[in-house]
């Protein structure tokens, strides 16, 4: 899941970084197909750059609206998004990010309508879902989560918010 990859800080060169978006995006504009969009807006999502992921992650889905990895790269976008909006104190900024965790739901829903087994968009949902208060969805989600991949770190992550679900409701 992307959430996770985003806490732990990494040495990035740079110039490796510059040169991977060149790349990407003269593959968009040599090949504007939903591959070369979804590989740009994967690389804006993993530099946390949401409104560029977001913006080439939906002409990803306009092009290919059957790929359930498009629809749980552009949830996580929107996740990444409405957690940062709905964690400041700019007027609004609130409303916006709960709309933002909305379209996240609807994008992870989608994704997993087409592959039920898509583990990242399982995991996301289950955080849109605890974000939103709705804990009983979580708690729902979090247990799909850990029969289909109990023993990974992933899987431990959500043992851990699982059990902090269930410790809020005793």
């Amino acid at each position: 899941p992307y959430t996770t990859l985003f806490r732990s800080p990494e040495t990035v060169n740079t110039f490796e970084r510059s040169r991977a978006e060149r790349l990407l995006t003269d593959a968009v504009q040599k090949r504007p197909n939903a591959a070369s969009y979804h590989a740009l807006g994967k690389f804006y999502l993993l530099q946390r750059q949401t409104d560029k992921a977001i913006e080439y992650l939906e002409l990803a889905q306009y092009a290919d609206g059957k790929d359930a990895q498009i629809y749980a790269d552009l949830g996580a976008a929107y996740l990444e998004k409405g957690k940062r909006q709905v964690d400041t104190v700019v007027d609004h900024a609130f409303e916006f990010g709960l709309a933002d965790l909305g379209r996240s739901l609807e994008h992870l829903n989608h994704a997993l309508e087409l592959d039920p087994n898509l583990l990242e968009a399982l995991f996301n949902r289950a955080l849109v879902h605890q974000y939103q208060g709705l804990n009983l969805q979580a708690e729902a989600d979090w247990h799909s989560y850990l029969q289909k991949d109990p023993n990974s770190p992933w899987g431990k992550e959500a043992q851990q918010k699982l059990k902090l679900l269930e410790e809020k409701k005793q």
